[in-house]
């Protein structure tokens, strides 16, 4: 019997550059994310409340991040 690995569930290396709208990162795509630290804790975005955030990291099922470094604030948000 043979088995295939399900790599569409293996983590993937991504930029992800989008907006903190009412507390949640918001894809520059319409995806809201969720960036998180390796051991699990969320990465507190409230500081860039309406600015245009850049994060470098691994995307994971269920649009969930884990960030490999730490935010970088790319200006406004622009207005769609």
């Amino acid at each position: 019997m043979w088995v295939a690995t399900a790599i569409a569930s293996e983590p993937v290396a991504k930029v992800i550059i989008g907006c903190v709208v009412n507390g949640a990162y918001i894809s520059s795509d319409g995806y809201r994310i969720s960036p998180r630290y390796q051991d699990g804790r969320e990465v507190d975005l409230r500081s860039f409340e309406g600015r245009e955030v850049t994060i470098d990291g691994f995307l994971l099922p269920g649009d969930h991040f884990i960030v490999k470094k730490a935010p970088r604030d790319s200006g406004l948000c622009q207005a769609k």
